[in-house]
């Protein structure tokens, strides 16, 4: 069987928990990057832009890529390009508006798309 070539990682209660690094974990994703995996950052948490969950990662050890991370909410602006939808009732942290404004995804309470 060949080694992987990917691992994908949670983030809170996997890699860290709250502000707390998990006891190994910086260590675990430096030796899968020095055998040359690819590394993905993904959390359900839509409530930090992905910079800001790239500088937290940084400043636990983790170093990261901004491109190494998905979150829910960019899932949800990604789905909103694909379907060709601009518009959303957003329901939910400034993080969550901020990401999806990178999709192109304003936020309205008037006709929107969506609910998100």
């Amino acid at each position: 069987m060949s080694s992987p070539k990917l691992f994908v990682f949670d983030l809170d209660g996997t890699l860290y928990r709250g502000s707390e690094v998990i006891p190994f974990a910086v260590e675990v994703v430096q030796c899968l990057r020095k055998r040359g995996v690819e590394i993905r950052f993904l959390t359900n948490n839509s409530g930090s832009h992905p910079r800001n969950i790239c500088a937290k990662l940084s400043a636990m050890g983790f170093e990261p890529e901004l491109d190494e991370i998905y979150t829910s909410a960019m899932g949800a602006g990604s789905w909103m390009q694909e379907n060709k939808l601009s518009r959303a009732f957003v329901v939910g942290e400034p993080g969550l508006v901020e990401t999806l404004l990178d999709y192109g995804v304003t936020n309205t309470r008037i006709e929107p798309d969506v609910v998100i």
